[in-house]
């Protein structure tokens, strides 16, 4: 019985599973060479849905997927105000901007 190692693909494609967002610094953390987002989205294995942002095309949706994706670019960040009330469920109001706060 042999013991595959795996391939930089399937670690990344294992990782996005785990993960519902990747960014290229978490590759960097699992020794996993960054042009593999660049390969895996051009052969539709990975969508880009923003600036350094990577997800499986079958990856379901939620309505806080906004609210996601701020807070891996910004893990330091609060939701705060209008978004931390809707998220909550303690208000029928809908914000149009995700409300954030930052430290200094």
């Amino acid at each position: 019985m042999s013991s595959r190692r795996a391939t930089h693909e399937e670690r990344t494609l294992m990782l996005a599973s785990k993960q519902s967002l990747l960014r290229a610094r978490d590759l960097k953390v699992a020794a996993i060479p960054s042009v593999m987002l660049t390969r895996l989205t051009a052969a539709g294995k990975l969508e880009r849905i923003g600036r350094g942002l990577y997800r499986l095309p079958e990856a379901s949706i939620s309505e806080y997927d906004s609210l996601q994706i701020v807070a891996r670019k910004n893990p330091e960040a609060v939701l705060c105000l209008l978004t931390a009330l809707q998220f909550h469920g303690l208000t029928t109001q809908l914000p149009r901007q995700v409300w954030i706060m930052m430290p200094r």
